[in-house]
């Protein structure tokens, strides 16, 4: 897709694109070191964000409910328990990144049982997951990644 000339207003912002040669961007094709760079650094900051009892919206998680704040109070020794997806510490060990490869980074709990307990956890509230906040610090980070691609990704249109 080539344009001749293209303006884009958005407010305050103001942005002139002129395009002299007609061609394509290649796709960028990160090799499995990059991948897995990049998906570490996405587990992190969804464990971190587990932490602070943030849920995969960017807003505080539900509060627990009475009986399950008892329980937990109990089992953790915390005097003022959160949603933070840590019981037992199970799920929490048990997340990690499990394939970086072909294009596609997946991370979730690697045991059978864990999984399931994600799975009905996500049922109360949404904390699998990246919050806009997290998508946004992630990018700025990948963006070393793909630079060497902005370069070379360029391919002129052949008149022939």
């Amino acid at each position: 897709m080539a344009f001749k000339g293209s303006t884009i207003s958005a407010g305050l912002a103001y942005l002139s694109v002129k395009v002299k040669q007609a061609g394509r961007m290649k796709p960028p094709n990160l090799d499995n070191g990059q991948l897995t760079a990049i998906g570490k650094q996405m587990v992190a900051e969804q464990l971190a964000r587990w932490a602070r009892g943030i849920n995969a919206d960017g807003g505080a998680a539900k509060p627990l409910s009475k009986k399950y704040t008892f329980i937990k109070k109990y089992v953790t020794g915390k005097r003022v328990p959160i949603r933070d997806n840590y019981m037992t510490g199970a799920l929490v060990r048990n997340f990690q990144l499990r394939k970086a490869a072909d294009g596609v980074i997946r991370a979730e709990p690697t045991q059978r049982m864990t999984r399931q307990h994600s799975i009905r956890s996500d049922q109360y509230v949404q904390m699998t997951g990246f919050s806009p906040q997290e998508t946004v610090k992630i990018l700025r980070n990948v963006g070393d990644s793909y630079q060497k691609y902005i370069q070379k990704g360029w391919t002129p249109k052949t008149n022939a």
